[in-house]
C-alpha cells in the first residue's frame, strides 16, 4: 500500500530508522515523524474546546504524555502533547465528553504512531481495535503501545486491508491522501456505525470536498454532517451516526 510519493519518502525514512535500531527512544523528532505526525504545535482553541468542556477531568486523564519516544509537551497544557490535543479534540467532534463506554469495535486508517488508540484506550476502551498502516507505520504502532503501557491483546496491526463490519471508523486526514482506489476499497471492506473523517479540502490532484460530498449522497443511511474547521478553513470534519442505531 503506498499512498503518494511524500509518504513513500516518509516511510523509507521511517523504516531505515527501525531497522537501525538507534535512538527509539526519540522517534517522535524524527523529522518524518514529527513533520507528519508529531507537530510541535496546535492552535489553542482545540485544547480551550477539551478545557472548556463539562467533562475536561476525563479528558485531562486520558491525555497524560508518556515519556517515551520524548514527545513535543504543549505550552497550554504541559502534562500533555500538542500530538494528543489534537488527536483528542478530532475525537470530541463525535464524543464530546470522551465517553467511548458503548464503543466495542474501532477501525482506524492510518494510525500514525499509536496515539489515537493509546488516547481512547485511555479513555476507557475494553473493545478490538484495528489499525490498517504502512508496514513501518504497524512496526512504530507495537514499538509505542507496548511502551506506554497500552494492552495490545485486542489490537490488530495489518498493512492488509481487512474486512470489518465496526462500531466507530477513524481516519485523520489519511484517507484524503490516499488514491480514490484505495478509498473505494477500504469503504467497500469496513462497515461502520459512527465515524470520524478529518481531510483536506483539496490533495495534489482531488478535490476532496466535492469527493465527500459525492459519497454523503451515495450512503443515505446515514445522517452526515460536513464542518469546517475554524481554525484551519482549509480542512474539514466528515462525522455521521447510523440511522439505524
Amino acid at each position: 500500500m503506498i499512498i503518494n510519493k511524500l509518504w513513500e519518502d516518509h516511510h523509507a525514512n521511517i523504516l531505515k530508522h527501525l531497522e537501525s535500531g538507534n535512538d527509539i527512544e526519540n522517534f517522535l523528532r524524527w523529522t518524518s515523524v514529527q513533520t507528519t505526525m508529531h507537530a510541535g504545535g496546535c492552535d489553542k482553541r482545540q485544547f480551550d474546546a477539551l478545557a472548556n468542556n463539562d467533562n475536561w477531568s476525563t479528558w485531562k486523564k486520558a491525555l497524560k504524555e508518556d515519556s517515551f519516544g520524548n514527545p513535543i509537551l504543549s505550552n497550554y497544557c504541559p502534562e500533555t502533547s500538542y500530538a494528543s490535543i489534537f488527536h483528542a479534540y478530532s475525537l470530541s467532534q463525535i464524543r464530546p465528553t470522551g465517553d467511548v463506554s458503548d464503543i466495542k469495535s474501532v477501525f482506524e486508517f492510518g494510525g500514525g504512531y499509536g496515539s489515537m488508540c493509546k488516547l481512547i484506550h485511555r479513555l476507557g476502551f475494553k473493545g478490538k481495535y484495528t489499525i490498517f498502516d504502512l508496514p513501518a507505520l504497524t512496526q512504530l504502532q507495537e514499538i509505542y503501545l507496548s511502551k506506554v503501557g497500552v494492552k495490545t491483546d485486542n489490537i490488530t496491526l495489518t498493512d492488509t486491508l481487512p474486512k470489518l463490519d465496526v462500531d466507530l471508523f477513524i481516519a485523520e486526514w489519511s484517507i484524503s491522501e490516499s488514491p480514490k482506489e484505495l478509498r473505494e476499497k477500504v469503504f467497500e471492506n469496513i462497515k461502520f456505525k459512527d465515524c470520524i473523517i478529518s481531510f483536506h479540502s483539496a490533495y495534489g490532484e482531488y478535490n476532496n470536498l466535492s469527493y465527500f460530498k459525492a459519497f454523503i449522497e451515495s450512503m443515505p443511511d446515514y445522517d452526515w454532517e460536513i464542518k469546517q474547521i475554524e481554525h484551519s478553513p482549509m480542512n474539514y470534519y466528515l462525522t455521521t451516526r447510523s440511522k439505524n442505531v
